[in-house]
């Protein structure tokens, strides 16, 4: 099997970084508290989902609302491993333990490309 090539993966966590640098530093404090290899990029991108769902939480639209919105335009112009990771790694974490009340507000920010996925893992929330 061929290694996998996970370079555009590194280079969409650069891009959060630089577009909300605190949740960045905050997922990958979270990540090495867990003792988690500091490239273990699938964990990032959960702890990143983990950090979205907690804004939604908290109905901080405008944080919640930029995070989805970034990953959503990252979703249009993904390559095969990009759309994995946030398939996988970041939009099946969305929401997770939020309650039936939190979990309808927060749909409504969540755009039509990351509801398709997150339908395919979970169907409607």
């Amino acid at each position: 099997m061929p290694m996998q090539d996970f370079s555009a993966v590194l280079a969409l966590i650069h891009a959060v970084t630089a577009r909300f640098p605190d949740e960045a530093r905050l997922a990958s404090e979270r990540l090495a508290s867990k003792g988690y290899d500091p490239d273990a990029w699938h964990f990032w991108f959960e702890e990143f989902a983990q950090i979205t769902t907690e804004a939604i939480r908290r109905r901080d639209e405008t944080q919640a609302r930029a995070h989805l919105m970034f990953m959503s335009d990252q979703l249009h112009i993904a390559g095969p491993e990009v759309f994995e990771a946030i398939d996988v790694s970041y939009t099946e974490n969305l929401m997770w333990d939020l309650g039936a009340a939190q979990k309808k507000w927060g749909w409504t920010l969540v755009p039509e490309n990351l509801r398709a996925l997150y339908r395919a893992m979970w169907g409607e929330p």
